[in-house]
């Protein structure tokens, strides 16, 4: 393929030669999953430097090999969605979101199940009787929050979806004797099965090709769910409930069909085959021909391994269904199932700008991965990254740091609040002293500037006074970091969190030592420094200052987030341990020292950046090779 000049985008053609099947795809697709050359994929991979030095028996080199011979697997595979798919999908996901907060507060209701079948204590016909009464006490008492999510969900449009998956000979061989055991299934009328049940065979042409499948009638589903309704003979509201479902499923139909081109098998998932079939026959014709895929070309010399593309739309749509939806869900669910986790999710949509988001997976010197969205308003893009000189240092192992905006933080609290009510159940706390803890935690929040840090390096030692002989070994050693806004508003949130478990008896639960004061000595486990402008945590004196240090000799232009993961480091601490452990007759397992050894060897580290654009925000993960 000829060398694209940087600047210019690359034709269509030249986007065909490098992603092959997205060549089919229509130009009105509004969102696509490639995978172009799994062949070609796996040979890169078996010839990198951490493949040929990896841990032999690593499951996932047996799976390379396989791609490499190209007899079972297939060589490309495409998944997109059509016009109007984007926003089916967005009507569809939030419903799903509902579900699973139902799920919970049904798991709140605490119904009792009956036993299984095969019980010693009770007879089959006794089982099949306590079941009957358990499922009509449960429908009973969740109707009022499931019913109005399920009248949703049937009433849903269903996305038009096309898979495209370029097979080897052998497997195109098999698709024939397939198609015609799904037809016989269908037309057997003395074995009840899903497919005679709910579907009927459909075969038709459509776009040039010969289609085969199965329809799938929502009438017939409706016919299955009133036999299912025998076990609910007593239940008039189970009846209620069950006629208001025919008019949302009867009529409703969804085609499930397959055909071939060539060497591809293609399925289409749709509701109106004459409308919703269409197959690009140019690369002129097809999505390679639009912006969609512009963002693929820099890469295309490298051979893309994966993307993904998603149209802005579906992010418009997301906004005004969780607008709607969850208004409506927030009306019949108590707050502390539902509210929270609604404000978190309108508080970070209206922190995202919508756009295209894009995703890529390429190899070269490892592995990259990057993902590029809409203005990510949470972070702060004025803010550089104060201490990530660190990262640089030998003995550091981990280094996450990122800049929040105050609108970041402020669309965090309903999550944070949730959190806490977990741990609050946990630890049994009343709701006076929960809120006490809460408007401390808030009041911590409050005097954060934005910016923190997380770091580990492999230069930590437990305590002589509590690990004895063992406090030789060579451990990680933790530190935190945070900007600070307002000192005052720290202090006091921490001292209102600490003076509320110390009322609760904490001894019962957090040694006195496990409780760190904001002061500037600390206490036995817990250094803590805490200024005007700066809050380091951590249990090393040396570890702070160095830290600080850092902070006042911030350099540079990086901004967003970073984070660093590093092997060599942890090779290190591990090494010399191996004669402490062995010194208290209770060796390093070779098994993993092999393993610790090979990592080492192959890789360098995992290195990860979110950076702010003008209009976009763009992550970037790379798993670097030695």
């Amino acid at each position: 393929m000829a060398e694209t000049p940087r600047n210019a985008p690359a034709t269509a053609e030249q986007r065909a030669a490098a992603l092959g099947s997205l060549a089919m795809i229509p130009q009105d697709a509004e969102f696509f999953l490639s995978i172009p050359d799994m062949p070609g994929s796996a040979q890169r991979l078996s010839q990198s430097h951490w493949a040929r030095t990896a841990y032999p028996d690593l499951p996932e080199l047996h799976l390379v090999k396989q791609l490499l011979a190209g007899k079972e697997y297939p060589r490309s595979l495409v998944i997109a969605g059509g016009a109007g798919s984007t926003k089916a999908l967005a009507r569809i996901l939030p419903i799903l979101g509902r579900m699973e907060i139902a799920d919970c507060r049904e798991k709140r209701l605490g119904i009792p199940q009956p036993p299984a079948y095969g019980s010693e204590n009770m007879t089959d016909e006794q089982i099949m009787a306590a079941w009957q009464q358990y499922d009509q006490k449960r429908h009973r008492q969740t109707h009022p929050f499931r019913s109005p999510i399920l009248k949703d969900l049937y009433s849903a449009p269903l996305p038009a979806i096309t898979l495209i998956a370029e097979l080897p000979a052998r497997q195109m061989e098999k698709i024939p004797a397939v198609m015609q055991e799904i037809q016989q299934l269908c037309n057997d009328r003395e074995h009840e099965g899903w497919f005679n049940l709910l579907g009927e065979f459909h075969e038709g042409q459509y776009d040039g090709l010969h289609w085969q499948g199965v329809r799938i009638d929502g009438g017939k589903i409706y016919g299955s769910m009133q036999r299912t309704a025998a076990l609910y003979a007593s239940d008039a509201a189970y009846a209620r409930w069950l006629k208001e479902m025919e008019p949302l499923l009867s009529g409703r139909e969804c085609y499930i069909l397959a055909a071939t081109h060539g060497d591809k098998l293609i399925v289409s998932i749709c509701t109106d085959p004459a409308r919703e079939i269409h197959l690009a026959k140019t690369p002129q014709e097809s999505i390679l021909a639009t912006d969609k895929t512009a963002f693929a070309d820099a890469r295309l010399p490298l051979h893309p391994d994966m993307l993904f593309h998603i149209d802005q739309s579906f992010f418009e749509h997301l906004a005004r269904e969780i607008d709607e939806q969850m208004a409506r869900e927030k009306k019949i669910q108590p707050r502390f199932y539902a509210a929270s986790i609604i404000e978190f999710c309108q508080a970070c949509r209206t922190l995202i700008q919508p756009a295209p988001v894009n995703g890529i997976i390429w190899q070269d010197k490892g592995i990259h991965a990057e993902l590029a969205y809409g203005r990510d308003r949470s972070i702060d893009p004025s803010s550089i990254l104060k201490i990530a000189s660190i990262a640089d240092r030998p003995t550091t192992i981990l280094y996450a740091e990122g800049a929040s905006s105050r609108e970041g933080i402020g669309a965090f609290m309903p999550y944070a609040a949730e959190i806490a009510r977990a741990l609050a159940d946990g630890l049994e706390l009343t709701d006076a002293s929960f809120r006490k803890i809460g408007r401390g935690f808030s009041a911590i929040l409050d005097g954060w500037q934005g910016d923190a840090a997380f770091v580990m390096d492999n230069q930590g030692h437990l305590p002589a006074e509590l690990a004895g002989n063992m406090s030789k070994l060579h451990i990680p050693r933790i530190a935190f970091y945070a900007d600070v806004r307002n000192r005052q508003d720290i202090e006091q949130g921490w001292q209102t969190v600490v003076h509320e478990l110390e009322t609760m008896d904490a001894d019962d639960f957090l040694s006195d030592e496990l409780i760190p004061y904001w002061r500037s000595n600390g206490t036995d486990i817990f250094l803590t420094d805490l200024t005007d402008k700066n809050l380091v945590v951590s249990a090393s004196d040396a570890l702070n200052n160095q830290i600080l240090a850092a902070v006042g000799k911030t350099s540079g232009d990086i901004r967003g987030g970073a984070f660093v993961l590093r092997f060599a480091p942890i090779k290190e601490m591990i090494d010399r341990n191996v004669p402490i452990f062995a010194e208290q007759g209770d060796p390093i397992p070779d098994q993993i020292m092999e393993i610790i050894e090979h990592v080492s060897q192959a890789f360098d580290g995992i290195y990860g950046t979110a950076t702010p654009q003008t209009n976009r925000t763009k992550l970037h993960l790379y798993i670097r090779e030695k």
